[in-house]
Formats: structure tokens, sequence, C-alpha cells
């Protein structure tokens, strides 16, 4: 933590210049924080969160429960590019 926040232009740039980036997958606030301090670029935070963590059916529980943005809204403080 931090460094620079990672933005669009830098994914692009990186892009531009055949650098590879790290991007996962984040679940918790234990991920996120894992992820931001080995220097990973992306992290992905889906709604598979609803089955892979919370055992729910489906994606769209997680989405009608509101749980998903509030959650995960810690995820924007880090210096990776959180993808929603």
């Amino acid at each position: 933590m931090g460094g620079k926040k990672i933005t669009i232009q830098d994914v692009k740039q990186a892009k531009k210049d055949h650098r590879k980036i790290v991007m996962v997958t984040a679940y918790d606030y234990p991920f996120g924080l894992m992820a931001d301090e080995a220097g990973v670029d992306i992290v992905l935070v889906g709604d598979s969160l609803g089955m892979v963590v919370m055992g729910l059916d489906g994606t769209v529980d997680i989405l009608d429960r509101n749980f998903f943005s509030a959650h995960f809204s810690f995820l924007l403080i880090y210096n990776f590019l959180a993808i929603f």
C-alpha cells in the first residue's frame, strides 16, 4: 500500500508496452489486502461471491441483497484497479 493507484490509462499503457499485468479475484478484505501488498494490478470483484463464499444457489441473489457493493467498497481504497 502507499504506491501509485492503478488507472485504466496504466492498463492501456501496459498493453501498448507489451508489459504483462497481474489480475486476481478477491472475495473479502484479507484477499484484497494481500492483493494490494503483492502489487496486483487489477482485482476482479464478481457476483460469483454469492456462490463461492456465501453458498447461494446463483449469482443474482447477491445483487438483490445489496451486500455486493457495500461489502466490497473497501477495495476502492487500495492501489489496484478494482473491477466490479
